[in-house]
């Protein structure tokens, strides 16, 4: 399953929205993607074919003004530390601070189910989803994370994740992960050290590739499976 949170073309009310053939299908009733976890899934589960039957309403996918997966999480764990960042959605703009702005690319767990002191072995019990992630900084401090476009369940990534990074339409840096149960077991256990993860906390798998951008510039963030993020560096955007 892909979900995620958007606001309607119609009244602007936000809804979390399940992707399905191209499509967004809204679900209808006034809760946020959050409220479907803190359990082993079925929440999610049971929300998918309510949202099929019966939408809210049903958006065409590129046409849909997707928000971050969990707008407001309770925490974002970047190398299993809490990071006091601003959190953006999948296409917006990305204030530009400084003349070249640091940006790497993480993949993001969503926390399904609270835990804390985890070990390795059950840490991925917690994973509701995963995301993809920009960490943006401001010479050696993190300052906003981009997040989306989706939260895509572990049923729907199989196989290696190849991430790539372009910088106005030419490929600036690359990476990958070959083993992504195999990065975020450990990743987790650690974040559930430092703090109980609770539902709808996003925990980053460590930078996969970084570029530095100007002021101007279109930044696209893409990893198989997980999907696009798209910025322009804009001066004085702050909101």
């Amino acid at each position: 399953m892909r979900w995620g949170t958007y606001a309607s073309p119609a009244d602007g009310s936000v809804h979390p929205g399940l992707l399905d053939d191209g499509m967004t299908f809204g679900l209808a009733g006034t809760g946020a993607l959050v409220d479907l976890l803190g359990d082993d899934g079925t929440m999610l589960r049971e929300a998918a074919p309510r949202a099929l039957a019966d939408p809210y309403e049903v958006i065409p996918e590129f046409e849909t003004d997707l928000l971050a997966p969990i707008p407001g999480p309770p925490s974002v764990r970047l190398a299993a530390s809490p990071a006091a960042v601003d959190v953006r959605g999948p296409f917006d703009a990305v204030p530009a601070t400084v003349p070249r702005l640091g940006c790497w690319l993480e993949l993001g767990a969503i926390i399904g189910r609270a835990g804390a002191d985890l070990d390795a072995a059950g840490a991925l019990d917690h994973v509701a989803g995963y995301t993809l992630l920009g960490v943006w900084l401001s010479g050696e401090a993190e300052f906003a994370v981009t997040m989306g476009p989706h939260l895509v369940t572990p049923d729907e990534l199989t196989g290696p994740v190849q991430v790539l990074v372009t910088v106005n339409d030419r490929p600036a840096a690359e990476g990958g992960m070959n083993d992504l149960e195999g990065v975020f077991a450990p990743v987790i256990a650690a974040a559930s050290r430092a703090g109980e993860l609770t539902a709808g906390t996003v925990v980053g798998s460590g930078a996969l590739c970084r570029v530095e951008p100007a002021p101007g510039d279109e930044v696209v963030l893409r990893a198989d499976g997980l999907g696009v993020l798209d910025h322009r560096l804009a001066e004085g955007v702050q909101g």
